[in-house]
This record gives structure tokens, C-alpha cells and sequence, in this order.
């Protein structure tokens, strides 16, 4: 700040300098006579610039200092200047690594009803765009401010010294640049806003490419995708024209603004020069003080845009940081190490919006420790929504879930993170390896856990293959691998974790005939002696479940073994005929047929 000021006040030092030398020179007067000139208050000033300088000197002789004083100011001027903009730029890097480090905890922070809400063009441009757009635009525009604000302060002080009648006239005519803009500001503030959400929109349009690309090349989207990306960008290129209307004619204002100040000071300063109430010298100075004091004061249109920009963008990342997750942990809560009895499911309730239908509908069930229970049902059923409250990546809107007796709401996410764990249907891959991948689990866990988790996943002559065995890259999103692979390595990090509580929410879809045989015994041994929740749209997978529970419209319709509602005639035997065309034998598969079957396609 201070040395941002200082480049401001050296602005006022050159014209006084012009002054001073064109009074010595031109109108050969002593310098006493030159500070004799100056207002009054400049005093305290001329006195402490006298008394520096060596008793008898003769100023005319050497009035070759003064200009190369001008230099000297000049340079320190310059030196300041990059003093100033080098510590502009190391407190944007700082503040910008700050606020992203702690917006991005906020954001894995947030609940998974977050992300339902919002796209991913959305979220990348308020989480990283709107950051850079505040902290830059906050931290150049302090800097451009202060350097600006002392600049005006000494140029007007300058003025004033020289002449308060030229300057009074200068100063009324530069105060009505600032109408115009008081009119533009309710302006900008729209265009501003509508110039963030479109580059929102952008960014999705660029997220779609990346992650959509399989499907824009199999139903050739290019023309479409193309043409919606064309449409978002001339809504930009609209807006930008508007702004460049509104301040391409307030710039021209403001010159003339200009032009009419400097036309009156020429006016009545030839009457004060005339007179004799006003040197060459001054005159001289006044003006180049006037010019320096126009030129950042015409450059306020384009800070005012930058300025509402930066203002709108710190008020989204202030919205997003103030933001608090729908979903509170406690911070200490029951210790629990294992289910001992089981889970409870009473008359649970949930919708995913207060304007959207309700997903379940009085839910109550039991799933005890030890047994697998497998829910199935007609898509749309809340099979999956279920699995997610198991988990609690939402809240219900009605009723509890209980581990053993405890609310699962009273559980620390520690706490609930060591007792489940889940294998879905595509299970995500970081950036890295595979053993970073299969560690994201466990972190602390030796080589030989390690090695035994990629045993009983069936992973290790998969991996000694590999030249870079377990180092390899598994690409974004895993894209290198195969499903099979994903889902080997997503069960080896399930065994990793090794927790009591298991979700397999259509765990089996990614496997192929050929990767059933490898996998089959991983699943069956990743199963034993857990608590297991089982989604599955394939009958065949579940019929050997402890408990299948039949759901429909969000709610249990029915639940049992295969046998039982088999031989019921209830809604599972319509959804088993169904599947299979012709009724087969009430027959329950063997352990070994039963994970064979899990992982049929």
C-alpha cells in the first residue's frame, strides 16, 4: 500500500519541477522567489527544501539539477512501481491459493444433493473462475486505486498551489465525468451478472466435450453440440457489444469533458499569465498537472466494469464459503466398532426435492448383521435411494435409521465410514495408479494388506501383466481399464476397507462372461460374514439371498425368501416369470451357483 501511494504522489512531483525550473530560467527568478509564489500552506514544504540545499549555491547556474532531479524522481517512481506491483502479485497468489485450498474442503464437504442440483460447468466456473476473477480483480484494482487516489490527491494539491482559481475551474468540470457513471452502474451490474452465468455456461459446454466425447462420436452430436456452444458464445459476444455500446459512449464523453476543462483553463489562464498573476512557468505546470490528472480519471468506465465483476465474483465465492452442507455430522457421537444386532429402517420417508414426488414411502425393515438382504423392483422403485440412506449421502424427510440403537444421524462420519462400504454399479477411479486407487480405502495400510486384498479380489496375475504392475495409470476416471478391472479393483478397496457393512448396488453389471469365473469367488468371499445389501434387477442374482424384499412406488410390497414369495404368487413371482418366461422349479441355488449367477450379465 505504502508503495503503491508513493507512485501516486510522484505524479504531482514532475509538473511542480516543470514549474520551478521554466520560473528560473524563463522569468530568472531566485528560488526564493519561485517558493514566495506558492500558497501559504505549501510553507512547511519550500522551507524544508531550501534548508537541504548548500548555503549560496547559485540556482541559475546549476538549474541543469532540476531536470536531473525529474529523472531521479522518475526513476524512483519506476522502482516503487515494481515494488508495489510485485507485492500486488504475491498477495493474489497468496489469497487465490487460500481461498481455492478452502473452498475446495468446502466442496468435498458438500452433500451429494449439492451436485444433483448443479452442473459441472457450473460448479467449475464458481469454484475456480469466480475465485481468480474476485482475488484479481480486488488485489489490481486496490493497487490501480491507491496509485490513482494519491495520484488525483497530489495533481489537485498541485493545482492549488499554482493557481485556486484555474483550479477551481478544472476541478467542477472533471467532477461531472462522474454522472455518467453514476447512470452506468445499476447497468453493469446486470451485464455483469449475465456475463458470469453465460461464462457458467461455457464451462459446461467444455465439461460435455470432455466427458461426453464417446457419446457425441457414436450419435454424431458434433453439428448439435457445435451449434448449442455457438448459441452460449453469442449470447457473450451480445453482451459484450452492449457494454462496448454503453462505454464506447461514455469515453467519448468523458474526452470532451476533458477537452472543455483544458479549453477553459487555456481560456483564463492567458488572462492570468497577462495580467501577471501567473507565471510562464506555472502555466506550463498547471497544465501537464491537469493532463496526468485527466488520464486516470477517463480510464473509469472500464474500472467500473472490472470493478462490478470482481464485486459479483466475491460475492458468489462469499455465498459459496458462507454456504452450509444439508448434511451435519456430529463430531463425537456412539463409538461403534461392528453392528451387532442389526439395521433398522422405521418408517422412512424421502423426496430429493420438496417439489418432486416422494422416492419412499414408510419404509420399515430390518436387516440383520450377518445376513444379506437384496432389494429389488421395477426401476424407479427406490431400491437405490434406500442404499443411499443407508450410506447417508442424504437424510430422510420422515422416519430413522438405526445401527443397532443408535440414529444413524448421531453417528461421526468416521465412525459411520468404518462400518460401511460400498461396491457400485460404476465404480469411480481417481487420477493415478491402481495402488493408489485400491489404498484411497485404507491409506495406512501395509503391503502385505495390500497384497492380501488384491489376492481376494482376484487382481494379481492381472497386475503382474502390467509392466508397471500395481504403478500403473489407470487414466481419468479409469478409462484405461477395462469394467472388469474397475470392478476388481473396486472390490479390492472393499476388502481393503474391511468393513461390516456392504453395499453392492448392481455390483455385477460390469462383468462379461468371461470376468464372472475370475471375480465369482471374490464376491462370495467379500460377502462372508457381513452384513450385505444387495441391489439387483436380475432375479437370478438374489435368489439366494437371507431376505428379498420386493419394492415398488418406494414402497416394500413384499419380502422373504425366493421360496416363499415364489410360492406366494406375489408381485416377485410376476417380476421372476417376467424375467424368465416359463416358471422354473422352486429351487435354491447352491453358494457356488449363487455367486456364479451374481455375476451373469
Amino acid at each position: 500500500m505504502t508503495a503503491a501511494s508513493l507512485v501516486g504522489i510522484f505524479d504531482a512531483l514532475m509538473p511542480l519541477g516543470i514549474k520551478i525550473y521554466l520560473d528560473l530560467v524563463l522569468e530568472h527568478k531566485s528560488l526564493l522567489q519561485v517558493f514566495d509564489g506558492f500558497p501559504l500552506w505549501t510553507k512547511p514544504f519550500t522551507s524544508m527544501v531550501v534548508s537541504f540545499l548548500p548555503a549560496g549555491i547559485d540556482i541559475l547556474k546549476t538549474s541543469w539539477m532540476i531536470p536531473v532531479g525529474i529523472i531521479v524522481f522518475m526513476l524512483t517512481q519506476g522502482a516503487f512501481n515494481y515494488i508495489a506491483t510485485y507485492l500486488t502479485v504475491l498477495v493474489n497468489v497468496s489469497l487465490t491459493t487460500q481461498v481455492k485450498r478452502d473452498l475446495y474442503a468446502k466442496l468435498l464437504g458438500f452433500e451429494p444433493a449439492y451436485f444433483d442440483r448443479s452442473n459441472t460447468g457450473e460448479i467449475l466456473a464458481r469454484f475456480g473462475g469466480d475465485v481468480d476473477m474476485a482475488i484479481n480483480g480486488v488485489t489490481d484494482m486496490l493497487k490501480s486505486s491507491l496509485v490513482r487516489t494519491f495520484s488525483v490527491i497530489g495533481l489537485s494539491l498541485t493545482l492549488l498551489s499554482i493557481s485556486w482559481k484555474l483550479a477551481t475551474i478544472a476541478l467542477v468540470v472533471l467532477s461531472t465525468i462522474f454522472i455518467p457513471l453514476a447512470f452506468m452502474r445499476k447497468y453493469l451490474k446486470k451485464v455483469s451478472q449475465t456475463t458470469l452465468e453465460n461464462m457458467s455456461l461455457l464451462s459446461s459446454h467444455y465439461t460435455e466435450a470432455l466427458q461426453g466425447n464417446r457419446v457425441i462420436a457414436v450419435f454424431h452430436l458434433f453439428n448439435a453440440k457445435l451449434a448449442a456452444f455457438e448459441s452460449s458464445i453469442k449470447g457473450l459476444r451480445h453482451i459484450a457489444l452492449r457494454l462496448a455500446t454503453v462505454q464506447g459512449a461514455i469515453t467519448p464523453i468523458m474526452h470532451s469533458i476533458s477537452g472543455l476543462g483544458i479549453s477553459l483553463v487555456l481560456w483564463f489562464g492567458t488572462g492570468l499569465m497577462q495580467s501577471g498573476e501567473m507565471t510562464t512557468g506555472g502555466f506550463a505546470s498547471f497544465l501537464t498537472s491537469l493532463i496526468l490528472l485527466y488520464t486516470p480519471i477517463k480510464s473509469l468506465g472500464n474500472m467500473s466494469t472490472q470493478l462490478q465483476l470482481s464485486y459479483l465474483a466475491l460475492l458468489r465465492v462469499y455465498e459459496l464459503m458462507d454456504r452450509v452442507p444439508a448434511l451435519q455430522f456430529p463430531t463425537t457421537g456412539a463409538d461403534l466398532s461392528t453392528i451387532e444386532q442389526g439395521i433398522t429402517v422405521k418408517n422412512l420417508s424421502f423426496q430429493y426435492r420438496a417439489d418432486l414426488p416422494m422416492v419412499l414411502k414408510h419404509v420399515d425393515l430390518f436387516i440383520p448383521t450377518g445376513k444379506t438382504v437384496a432389494l429389488v423392483g421395477s426401476s424407479g422403485s427406490g431400491k437405490t435411494t434406500l442404499a443411499h440412506l443407508l450410506l447417508r449421502l442424504y437424510d430422510a424427510v420422515e422416519g430413522e435409521i438405526l445401527f443397532d440403537s443408535h440414529p444413524i444421524q448421531t453417528l461421526t462420519k468416521e465412525t459411520l465410514a468404518s462400518l460401511s462400504c460400498a461396491v457400485f454399479q460404476d465404480n469411480f477411479m481417481f487420477v493415478g495408479s491402481i495402488r493408489e486407487n485400491i489404498l484411497l480405502s485404507n491409506p495406512q495400510a501395509t503391503e502385505t494388506e495390500l497384497w492380501q486384498a488384491i489376492d481376494a479380489a482376484y487382481l494379481r496375475d492381472f497386475v503382474n501383466s502390467l509392466p508397471q504392475g500395481l504403478e500403473t495409470p489407470v487414466g481419468e476416471r479409469g478409462v484405461l481399464l477395462s469394467g472388469g478391472q474397475k470392478q476388481r479393483i473396486a472390490i479390492a478397496r472393499a476388502f481393503l476397507k474391511n468393513t461390516p457393512l456392504v453395499v453392492l448396488d448392481e455390483a455385477t453389471s460390469a462383468l462379461d462372461n468371461q470376468s464372472e469365473a475370475v471375480v465369482q469367488q471374490a464376491i462370495d468371499s467379500l460377502m462372508r460374514n457381513r452384513t450385505v445389501v444387495v441391489i439387483a434387477h436380475r432375479l437370478s442374482t438374489v435368489m439366494n439371498a437371507d431376505t428379498i424384499v420386493v419394492m415398488a412406488h418406494g414402497s416394500i410390497v413384499e419380502q422373504g425368501t425366493h421360496a416363499q414369495l415364489l410360492a406366494d404368487g406375489g408381485a416377485y413371482a410376476n417380476l421372476y416369470n417376467a424375467q424368465f418366461k416359463e416358471p422354473l422349479p422352486v429351487a435354491v441355488p447352491s453358494p457356488t451357483a449363487f455367486a456364479t449367477e451374481l455375476l451373469a450379465p
